[in-house]
């Protein structure tokens, strides 16, 4: 949360999320309404739905999500 916060400050453009499986969805999707690009590791999400939640965020804050597959 301190790292989304100050994400303009620091000037950062992207992040790599690797953690557990079950946090790729929340922590992509709270880094693209920050401001910033995701590139996501595999496995996108737990399910479906999230994977969704995760494109629709994408497109609404106009960011790239890439997944490392």
């Amino acid at each position: 949360d301190d790292l989304l916060a100050a994400a303009k400050d620091l000037k950062l453009e992207a992040v790599i999320i690797a953690l557990p499986l079950h946090l790729h969805d929340v922590c992509s999707i709270a880094c693209m309404k920050a401001g910033l690009h995701v590139l996501c590791e595999k496995l996108m999400a737990w399910d479906i739905p999230r994977c969704k939640a995760m494109v629709k965020a994408a497109k609404d804050e106009g960011k790239v999500l890439s997944i490392g597959h």
